[in-house]
């Protein structure tokens, strides 16, 4: 497994996941992009640059041991050709922690709200991670407005 010394971009994106009762619930300030966004600085490793984005973004110090990153996850991200490039990165709160629900979302939720191109299979991948599957074979659908009503407690129970 190798670690992320170095971010090989100047802009990272931490996908970063707080347990809220049985689903993992991310930030949504960026409907495109969701995540915690940060400058990269080439100097310094990574993981402490996750870490600090997350402890700004929560306001609060944050022990490292209790925050989990995929090491074993990097995707590039780009908006477009004219687009700075990102580094999309993972991760999870290890214990529950109080954010507010209505900029914090489930991934499916942001997922389904993030317009169907190259990017989106990024945070795909990152799913795939989260949730142990990504040696599986997996299929990502589209839900009808019938089945996205039978289905929405199991995708946002708020």
């Amino acid at each position: 497994m190798a670690l992320h010394l170095r971010c090989q971009t100047p802009k990272a994106v931490f996908l970063f996941g707080i347990p809220v009762g049985k689903l993992l619930h991310f930030p949504n300030h960026h409907r495109y992009m969701p995540g915690i966004h940060f400058d990269v600085d080439p100097s310094k490793p990574i993981n402490l640059q996750l870490i600090a984005a997350v402890e700004k973004e929560l306001g609060e110090a944050v022990n490292g041991k209790d925050i989990h990153i995929y090491q074993e996850f990097c995707e590039p991200l780009k908006a477009d050709e004219q687009a700075e490039e990102f580094s999309l990165y993972t991760g999870f709160s290890e214990k529950p922690r109080q954010v507010p629900l209505l900029h914090w979302k489930p991934l499916p939720y942001l997922l389904r709200n993030m317009e169907k191109n190259r990017m989106r299979l990024a945070y795909l991948k990152a799913w795939q991670v989260q949730t142990g599957a990504l040696g599986l074979t997996t299929k990502a659908v589209e839900m009808d407005a019938e089945e996205l009503k039978r289905n929405s407690s199991l995708l946002d129970p708020q």
